[in-house]
């Protein structure tokens, strides 16, 4: 029997151990992303994370070890939709400095 059961969420699957209650699984996901970031002991704006996860964003992968290539592809793909749509909304504002490197 498999280790990993499917969720379905907002239309979106996503696959977590069974073993692992849904809190326990993002706590898990949380940690894999402050070790591959290096996000240790210091406090970010959103935009300043955003930047971030722009920037390395091919480490989407190595967060969700438990899924398949196109799962987390979608999830790559999702994520950098996303963040477009947030910087440029905000690309104009007072914030523009989050931007100078993108």
């Amino acid at each position: 029997m498999s280790l990993l059961s499917k969720t379905s969420m907002s239309g979106y699957s996503f696959s977590y151990s069974r073993y692992f209650k849904k809190g326990q699984y993002n706590q898990l996901l949380d940690q894999r992303i402050i070790e591959l970031y290096q996000l240790y002991n210091t406090q970010y704006q959103v935009l300043e994370l955003c930047q971030i996860f722009y920037r390395h964003h091919e480490l989407i992968a190595k967060v969700w070890k438990e899924e398949d290539d196109q799962q987390v592809e979608k999830r790559r793909d999702f994520f950098v939709k996303g963040v477009e749509k947030y910087f440029f909304k905000y690309k104009d504002d007072v914030m523009t400095k989050y931007f100078e490197d993108i």
